[in-house]
């Protein structure tokens, strides 16, 4: 089975409330930031979502957060 080439579309729309076609016509920038924040969104309506973003979170710190972990 091949992979949904349009899904991240779909991710967009979705979160943005536009229609499909709308989204072709966002700038790049703009549908990147969408296309991240929907996936955020999306992954934090589980809670293995929320799990992974919690993990991801804390993989990115340079420096400890004494006493939040």
């Amino acid at each position: 089975m091949e992979p949904i080439g349009t899904l991240d579309y779909k991710f967009v729309a979705d979160y943005a409330g536009i229609p499909l076609p709308a989204v072709e016509n966002l700038d790049v920038f703009t549908f990147f930031l969408l296309l991240h924040d929907a996936v955020v969104w999306r992954l934090s309506e589980t809670e293995r979502g929320r799990e992974y973003l919690d993990t991801a979170a804390r993989l990115r710190m340079t420096e400890p957060e004494k006493g939040r972990f």
